[in-house]
């Protein structure tokens, strides 16, 4: 018996491009009250998000609501938009130690791009100048992208302020070249991806509450698929591991079911958000998935 539904990722958890229409229009209402809007944008996305009808579903009914995080949830969508694999990891152990996981709970973890992590050995007060690591595309990695539009928004202190933008981002413009072709080492991210999704394995094991892995837009097992690590892994609890990504299931389906590109935030590069009928259909196959290899 499933008694609550817990879920992590990033954008594509938290429900992002549900309905990119109606949100944009929205944006635009409350352009003098921007807080305003994006209490209205979050409610709405998350009201189509495939948490929401995920738990629709397994019939939880209770704290349909974004802002519910009172121990006594019964449903909680922990998605958050731009979280890298290393957010999603720790925020399972922020939430268990509010909700406490049992045997009556399902947790979903939607992983994120391995890139996206924070990069330990670049200086942290650059690093900080933004959200995440390598994630975005790479043309905006070797532009002014991140010190544009994050260093005021992540640094207070000036002489911080000037440092960067004086020294750190023109030095960084030019290294993040000699990174990638010769820092860059694949087998980094390997290491990183294996051993979060092994951890978070044994870890439901011994709060004994049943789980499900998928991955959202890139593999997690891409930059070393053939590692005999892997085979660690219990694949009867991770959606089709190594085969296919929810994004990728839904791109072979074809249709309406990823966010109008015209209007997307996405930054240049980056695959759309499903829409609202791409978030059913990935409800739709995690409710197949539980039910075919979890549920008794």
């Amino acid at each position: 018996m499933i008694n609550r539904l817990i879920t992590f990722g990033d954008s594509f958890t938290e429900g992002e491009g549900a309905w990119l229409e109606k949100t944009v229009e929205i944006e635009k209402k409350y352009k003098d009250n921007t807080s305003e809007g994006c209490r209205i944008i979050s409610e709405f996305n998350f009201k189509y998000s495939w948490p929401t009808q995920l738990a629709k579903l397994l019939q939880i009914k209770e704290s349909y609501k974004v802002g519910n995080r009172s121990p006594d949830t019964k449903f909680l969508n922990a998605g958050s938009c731009g979280a890298s694999n290393d957010y999603i990891f720790n925020n399972v152990f922020k939430k268990d130690s509010l909700l406490d996981f049992n045997e009556e709970d399902l947790i979903v973890v939607m992983w994120s791009s391995g890139i996206r992590n924070k990069i330990p050995f670049f200086p942290k007060s650059f690093t900080d100048s933004g959200p995440i690591g390598l994630g975005w595309s790479l043309n905006e990695v070797l532009s002014d992208y991140a010190s544009i539009n994050f260093l005021k928004r992540y640094h207070k202190n000036e002489a911080d302020i000037k440092y960067i933008d004086k020294v750190l981002s023109p030095f960084m413009k030019d290294y993040f070249k000699k990174y990638m072709t010769v820092g860059y080492d694949s087998a980094y991210y390997n290491i990183l991806n294996f051993n979060y999704i092994y951890f978070l394995q044994e870890f439901f094991k011994y709060k004994k509450c049943q789980y499900i892995f998928i991955d959202g837009f890139e593999e997690m097992n891409s930059f070393d698929p053939n590692n005999e690590k892997w085979e660690l892994i219990d694949k009867t609890k991770y959606w089709k591991f190594g085969d296919s990504t929810a994004w990728d299931y839904l791109d072979n389906i074809g249709g309406d079911l990823f966010e109008n590109a015209e209007i997307s935030f996405s930054p240049p590069g980056q695959r759309c958000h499903p829409n609202r009928h791409g978030y059913k259909i990935i409800a739709d196959l995690l409710y197949d998935f539980y039910k075919k290899s979890l549920s008794p």
